[in-house]
This record gives C-alpha cells, structure tokens and sequence, in this order.
C-alpha cells in the first residue's frame, strides 16, 4: 500500500474554488495540477493513486504534500513569492556618462 495523502480538511467554499482552478480554461497547467492533487488528498486518497490520477510523479504529489502540512492549500498554490534561497536579485544602477 501506498504513503496516505495529507489529512487536510477544507472549508465549504475552497472545493468550489479548486474545482474552478482545475477546470479553468485561463488556469496555467502547474496551477491547475495542484489544486487536483489537494483535492484528492482532502478526498483521503493515497499519494499512488493521486500520482496516477493526476498525471504527476512521487516527487510533485509529496512536495505539495509537504507545503500543504506547512501553510495550507493556499501556500501550495500560491509559493510563488515566497522567499527563496540563492542570491538575491540586485539592481543595476545607472551608468554615469564621463
């Protein structure tokens, strides 16, 4: 048997809403992936199937499975500004005309 999903549990309204962004045409394809795999872990599906359902590796279904245990299936869709590590972006000041 399979490593169980993440036991999460969702308001009345955030199904709806990530049913939307499954199904939206609009939707970027990543965006999309990861609200069908927090549905079916809230639906209490193993990370096999979820992988099998979804069209996604191991590695992607336990990664948002990890995010979502941190901060919810809002930080799962939404990371994309959160804090990264590496060197921070640094602007270039004005050259000077001699």
């Amino acid at each position: 048997m399979g490593k169980p999903a993440v036991a999460i549990e969702l308001s009345l309204a955030e199904p709806r809403e990530l049913l939307s962004l499954a199904r939206a045409q609009k939707t970027g394809q990543a965006m999309a992936r990861r609200a069908r795999i927090v549905l079916a872990a809230a639906a209490g599906i193993e990370n096999k199937a979820i992988c099998l359902e979804v069209g996604a590796d191991a590695n992607t279904v336990g990664k948002c499975g990890a995010v979502l245990r941190r901060t919810g299936w809002m930080g799962c869709s939404m990371n994309r500004g959160l804090a990264r590590r590496g060197r921070s972006a640094t602007t270039r000041s004005p050259r000077r005309s001699a």
